[in-house]
């Protein structure tokens, strides 16, 4: 993004400031552009320390300035400085146990922004300047703009009482950290305030992205149904479902597309993320149904699936006889949220590195076609 606002501003950009996953900085940016490295899905260190120096570099830009935001999905674990009695300890066991109940981005930005100094509209408070352009990649369905990166420059629409609804909703309760609990149960802060002189834009999401997947399956001969529905639920319940609707697929079409974002309820110790479990969940249910005739895919944009550094995986119904034969049980493992490690044993896992952008993730089935 940054790159992309040096070629089109060149010299008119003054100076800048990137904070970027790990793996990110793939090209030599001018030195007027100071770039740092964090972790994501869960803050680290490196988080914080870049978040408190930007908050320090904005401080300094002049009023008449025209500040220009480039906000990607994955920002709320890369920018975040926790507010004053919650340790960055607290803050990272509060994501996990909401992550590992299956909180979706809605209920963790709810939770997020209420203990956050940059969340929620905080960060465009602190830029001093009378304007700010926001141009934002999102990678929460439907766009919500408060939640894209947990909304640093746009006011939040929720509340301390709604964050505790979404802990209590969980059972989390009295498993949060003390210091989140008792700043979120306080008298409620005042919020930041929508300025009418900025603008904020999507540039790019999960519709878009599924689009340009399905025009280019269209460019090579493939005849393609694009469900523009966006999928959410639990991973494993919506491969069935998408497996289940390939039998209903009209015999002049040979790929099916969608786009969504789907949960994943950690009851297990394994290692996986949302598109491997979808992949081995439809490779199941394909072997199931005896569904020989179709290949199916779930894949991250931005390349890394939850935890791993897969984006995803490719299968079909052969794969759970191919684990077998292995002497690994493919419902155990599923059942064990372990669906990265046997995938990527036979072969079957998708490692793109880094793309660049991340809207979502993208889920596709093609019809295998005999020679």
């Amino acid at each position: 993004m940054m790159s992309g606002a040096l070629d089109a501003l060149d010299d008119r950009l003054n100076r800048g400031f990137v904070i970027t996953k790990d793996g990110h900085v793939d090209r030599e940016l001018p030195g007027r552009i100071e770039v740092r490295e964090a972790a994501h899905p869960v803050l680290d260190e490196r988080s914080v320390a870049a978040t408190h120096r930007l908050l320090e570099w904005v401080a300094g830009i002049p009023r008449d300035a025209l500040v220009l935001c480039l906000i990607s999905g994955g920002g709320s674990a890369l920018l975040e400085e926790p507010v004053e009695g919650v340790s960055l300890a607290d803050f990272q066991e509060m994501t996990r146990l909401l992550l590992r109940a299956g909180a979706d981005i809605y209920q963790l930005n709810a939770v997020r922004s209420q203990v956050s100094k940059v969340k929620g509209g905080r960060l465009r408070a602190a830029i001093p300047a009378d304007r700010v352009v926001s141009l934002l990649l999102s990678d929460v369905l439907g766009n919500d703009q408060t939640v894209i990166a947990s909304g640093p420059t746009v006011p939040a629409n929720s509340t301390r009482r709604d964050a505790i609804e979404v802990i209590t909703r969980m059972g989390l309760t009295d498993k949060i950290p003390a210091s989140i609990m008792t700043i979120l149960e306080s008298s409620e802060e005042r919020q930041a305030e929508s300025r009418p002189e900025d603008v904020v834009e999507i540039v790019a999401d999960n519709l878009s992205a599924l689009d340009a997947a399905g025009t280019s399956l269209a460019d090579v001969g493939y005849r393609v149904e694009m469900d523009h529905e966006p999928r959410t639920g639990e991973a494993r319940n919506i491969a069935r479902e998408w497996v289940m609707h390939l039998r209903e697929v009209p015999s002049d079409l040979d790929a099916v597309t969608a786009g969504g974002e789907l949960t994943v309820t950690v009851t297990g110790d394994g290692t996986g993320g949302r598109n491997t479990e979808f992949a081995l969940a439809a490779a199941i249910e394909l072997e199931r149904l005896g569904i020989t005739g179709w290949t199916v895919a779930s894949l991250a944009t931005d390349g890394q699936d939850g935890p791993t550094d897969v984006a995803g995986a490719i299968v079909d119904a052969t794969v759970p006889s191919r684990l077998r034969a292995r002497h690994i049980d493919p419902i155990a493992a599923l059942r064990n949220n372990d669906s990265c490690p046997p995938l990527e044993q036979i072969g079957a896992v998708v490692k793109t590195g880094p793309t660049g952008t991340n809207v979502n993730d993208l889920y596709f089935a093609v019809r295998n076609h005999t020679s």
